[in-house]
């Protein structure tokens, strides 16, 4: 049951940064969700930090807060790991999704130690 939440919760955040242009209904039915569900599942993600609302001006969602979680006691390896998962994200054809990871790789490499 908590997996299945889980995976609730990464589809509809997923959903409103790769899709916003689309109707409270249509997220929804795109989710396979009652509209309750996905109320009470906006609530869960404004508890972790990713907040977003509607606008019926602007026809679309719109992100309001998405939290900064900071990495610590990453090892080379696994840095070396997530690139490669990138890579193969991106080979996948998930572009939106690719361009978020590259962009948390660019700062991982950032804010490495050292060399």
């Amino acid at each position: 049951m908590i997996a299945h939440k889980h995976d609730r919760l990464l589809r509809l955040a997923s959903e409103i940064k790769t899709n916003p242009h689309q109707t409270v209904a249509s997220l929804y039915h795109t989710l396979g969700v009652a509209k309750a569900q996905l109320y009470r599942d906006r609530l869960a993600l404004e508890v972790i930090g990713f907040i977003f609302r509607y606008s019926r001006s602007q026809g679309r969602f719109l992100i309001e807060k998405d939290t900064y979680i900071p990495v610590y006691d990453l090892t080379l390896t696994e840095t070396f790991a997530l690139t490669m998962a990138v890579r193969q994200l991106s080979a996948a054809g998930d572009f939106v999704l690719s361009y978020d990871a590259l962009e948390a790789i660019k700062k991982i490499v950032a804010n490495a130690p050292g060399a």
